[in-house]
C-alpha cells in the first residue's frame, strides 16, 4: 500500500472508532440513567445492571473490538513517514510578512482585498459562535425539562435515547462540523492573505517593531493565577476544607455510585 492509501485508511478506521465509542457511551449514559430512575434501596444489584446492559452489548463489544484492531492495525501497517520539517505556523508567517510590507503605500485594490480577506475570516468564526449558541438554546431548555422524560422504567431510556439522537447529537454535531468547516476556511484565508501581503511594496528603512510584550503578558498572567490558587489551596486547608471534601468523596464512593 502506498503512503496516501495508508493515510487514508487510518483517517478511515479512527473516525469509524470515534463514531463508536461516542454511541457506545451515550448508549452507557442512558443505561446508567435507566437503573438510577428504577429506585429501591439497592439498585446497582448484578440483576438490575444486566438487565440495563444486555440490550447495548453488542456496540459496546464492536467498540471494544474496534479498539483493539487498532492497536493491530498499528501494528501491521508500515510506518507512516514523519515529515522532516515542522508545520509551517501561518498566522506567524503573516505577521513577520506584514513587517516587511509597507501598507502606506500599499495599492487600494490590494488593501481591498486583504480587507476582505479578514472580514470574511472573522464573519466565519464569528457565525462558528453563534451556531454553538443556538445549539446550546435549542438543546439545553428541553434537555432540562422533566417532562419530556417518561416515568415508566420501560420508558425511561426510549426518551432519553431519543433526545440524545433527536436534540443532543444535531445540537453538537452540526456547531462541531461547522467549527471544522471555520478552522479549515480560516487556515486557507491567512494563506490567501499571505500571499496578498507578499504582493505589497517592501519597507524601506522600516523603523524596527516595538518588541512584542504578548509572551510576557502571558507568563505573569500564569504566575498570578498559580498564585491565586496557591493562596487557595492553603487557606482551604487551614479552614479544614481537606476533611469536607473527603467525607463528601467517602459518600460518594458509598452511597451513589453503590460501593457501600
Amino acid at each position: 500500500m502506498n503512503h496516501k492509501a495508508i493515510k487514508l485508511l487510518r483517517l478511515f478506521y479512527g473516525a469509524v472508532v470515534s463514531a463508536m465509542t461516542v454511541i457506545s457511551g451515550l448508549l452507557l449514559t442512558a443505561a446508567c440513567l435507566q437503573i438510577y430512575r428504577s429506585g429501591g434501596e439497592q439498585i446497582y444489584t448484578p440483576e438490575r445492571v444486566g438487565a440495563a446492559f444486555a440490550p447495548i452489548a453488542i456496540p459496546i463489544y464492536i467498540t471494544l473490538a474496534l479498539i483493539c484492531g487498532s492497536f493491530l492495525l498499528e501494528f501491521f501497517l508500515p510506518a507512516e513517514k514523519k515529515r522532516a520539517k515542522l508545520q509551517k505556523q501561518y498566522p506567524l508567517l503573516l505577521r513577520k510578512a506584514y513587517e516587511r510590507a509597507d501598507m502606506q503605500i500599499c495599492n487600494p485594490e490590494l488593501l481591498a482585498k486583504i480587507q476582505k480577506e479578514r472580514n470574511n475570516r472573522r464573519f466565519v468564526l464569528r457565525l462558528s459562535l453563534v451556531i454553538w449558541v443556538i445549539g446550546a438554546a435549542v438543546l439545553l431548555p428541553y434537555a432540562c425539562n422533566g417532562k419530556n422524560y417518561s416515568e415508566e422504567l420501560h420508558l425511561a431510556t426510549d426518551s432519553i435515547v431519543a433526545i440524545i439522537l433527536w436534540w443532543l447529537l444535531p445540537c453538537t454535531l452540526v456547531p462541531t462540523g461547522f467549527s471544522i468547516f471555520a478552522a479549515y476556511y480560516s487556515r486557507a484565508s491567512i494563506c490567501r492573505e499571505l500571499e496578498l501581503v507578499k504582493l505589497a511594496p517592501k519597507a524601506v528603512n522600516k523603523p524596527a517593531a516595538p518588541a512584542n510584550t504578548t509572551d510576557r503578558k502571558i507568563f505573569y498572567a500564569r504566575l498570578a493565577i498559580l498564585g491565586i490558587a496557591l493562596v487557595l489551596i492553603i487557606g482551604g486547608y487551614i479552614a479544614g476544607g481537606t476533611a469536607d471534601v473527603l467525607a463528601k468523596a467517602v459518600a460518594i464512593c458509598t452511597e451513589c455510585v453503590g460501593l457501600g
